[in-house]
């Protein structure tokens, strides 16, 4: 009878050790499939593992203190992520997707000097861009003829692409983005 504890002991060891730890379970919009600016299929998910800087944007912006603001501040981040040897993935969404093709993509990025090693722009289906800009950032696109009137927002987001933080209506300041990041 002195053995059944310690064998009994050695069982509950052997079975907890057999238990496999689950990966963290992905939000929904981690499946969802866009085309960067290449014009390659990705799955959102391929940005999990390491903290995400999201912004939500549409090529031909007029408003200089909007879409143009959200991409200046979006790349002071990224030189900031690199001058202090931090890692993250940045991603540009477009909300105009019938516009913004891939070609329009690349060309946008390099108006703003944006590393495409580095950078991901990504465009894809008016369900797809909606469903994203509204599940990741609560962002709300009503298009007219040559605008579209939209809330301005980025988001962080941590290695299992989770929200962590919202910047909005580009009253951030890129050292905010910065200091957070640090956390993840």
């Amino acid at each position: 009878m002195k053995m059944l504890p310690p064998v009994l002991l050695a069982l509950v060891l052997v079975f907890v050790g057999c238990t496999r730890k689950q990966a963290p379970k992905l939000p929904p919009y981690a499946a969802y499939t866009f085309q960067d600016q290449d014009g390659k299929n990705i799955k959102f998910e391929r940005f999990k593992g390491k903290p995400t800087f999201a912004s939500f944007i549409f090529t031909r912006c007029p408003m200089a203190d909007m879409c143009p603001l959200t991409m200046q501040k979006t790349k002071k981040v990224y030189d900031k992520v690199k001058a202090e040897g931090l890692s993250a993935n940045f991603v540009v969404f477009t909300i105009d997707p019938v516009f913004d093709t891939p070609e329009v993509m690349t060309e946008y990025a390099k108006r703003y000097q944006l590393n495409l090693n580095d950078f991901t722009l990504l465009t894809g289906t008016d369900e797809s861009v909606s469903k994203i800009a509204s599940e990741l950032a609560n962002v709300i696109a009503i298009p007219s003829a040559n605008y579209i009137t939209h809330n301005v927002k980025s988001v962080l987001l941590n290695a299992n692409l989770e929200v962590v933080e919202e910047y909005k209506d580009n009253e951030w300041k890129p050292e905010d983005v910065i200091t957070k990041l640090k956390t993840l």
